[in-house]
């Protein structure tokens, strides 16, 4: 009976997220069209054409459906479509996983022993919110790069070298992503960790754990306790938060030159000279398809971040048992 009730929540998970991927995914094919009709709305004449919105929508879904079914193909340059998402999802990982260990520890220690580290998070999360990504990716080049050459900072120059003088791929990926993925974590560890102190804080003063720590139980084992009743509300947070950590990622791939995703987008809008002066340059696909494979991160993150809160919190699934 359990079983199959857990079974059920897992499948109303992936059902509602598939309906909002596939929403937003209409939504922004529409928007992308509509950006298509603005940057081609006039012919040599100087007259507005008229375009079949469906009809362009349609032209997008397919381009991005060839796009998943030929990942293999080489553009002009030589790369491969799967090796920008590949590197995108990579630095995605890298950062998730690194905010959330370090979130993790320090929201614990700040929410249950409070001292340096309390001060320090109640600091450093509000600084830290108000600085965006790429002015720290423009303050580690200064210190990591153009005094102290510790890091390559051109990751697809650095990526290139390896490949030339026959190193380890992996481990030129490792290095190369270093300094991408260090901004991603110091603009938003400190955000989710206050999160999670002030979850921590909440529940010591509870009185399961008043009366935890009056019957002597070990201090290691509360905060076990106290880490499992808070991070299914860290992972509900951490699924909403998603889109903002995607979108930090496509602005520090063009910082450090990761041809990824965002490098494509990035690169979807650009200003041009020509004989009539500025011109401006506006890829529909290209935005389109950007905008999809984030959408598709999200959604297979939501997924798995909601599958694992189901799986932690006592509550759920047990509502029958007597």
């Amino acid at each position: 009976m359990l079983m199959n009730r857990g079974r059920h929540l897992y499948l109303k998970v992936i059902a509602k997220n598939l309906l909002l991927f596939i929403i937003a995914v209409l939504i922004l094919d529409y928007l992308a069209v509509l950006g298509y009709i603005h940057a081609h709305a006039y012919n040599a004449e100087g007259k507005v054409e008229s375009f079949d919105k469906v009809k362009l929508m349609k032209e997008h879904l397919r381009t991005v459906y060839y796009y998943f079914t030929h990942l293999t193909e080489k553009n002009r340059s030589g790369r491969a479509l799967y090796s920008y998402i590949l590197k995108s999802l990579i630095l995605v990982l890298f950062a998730e996983v690194f905010i959330l260990i370090l979130g993790l520890y320090l929201g614990l220690r700040a929410g249950y022993n409070g001292g340096w580290t309390d001060r320090m998070l109640s600091v450093l999360a509000p600084v830290f919110s108000a600085i965006p990504p790429w002015f720290i990716a423009v303050v580690l080049l200064y210190t990591l790069y153009w005094k102290m050459s510790m890091l390559p900072v051109d990751f697809e120059g650095y990526l290139r070298r390896a490949i030339m003088e026959g190193n380890s791929t992996a481990l030129a990926y490792v290095l190369g992503l270093i300094l991408p993925a260090l901004t991603l974590v110091l603009a938003m560890v400190w955000e989710y960790a206050f999160n999670v102190r002030n979850l921590i804080k909440f529940e010591s003063n509870e009185s399961h754990v008043l009366y935890d720590r009056a019957r002597g139980l070990p201090e290691g084992r509360i905060k076990r306790k106290l880490l499992r009743i808070a991070l299914p509300a860290f992972m509900t947070f951490t699924t909403y938060n998603f889109l903002e950590i995607l979108m930090s990622v496509f602005v520090v791939e063009v910082i450090f030159n990761v041809h990824g995703i965002g490098w494509i987008l990035a690169y979807s809008f650009r200003l041009g000279h020509s004989v009539q002066g500025v011109s401006y340059y506006y890829n529909s696909y290209g935005v389109f398809f950007a905008a999809f494979v984030m959408l598709l991160f999200y959604f297979v993150n939501a997924v798995v971040m909601e599958s694992i809160y189901l799986h932690l919190d006592p509550r759920i699934g047990r509502e029958g048992r007597a």
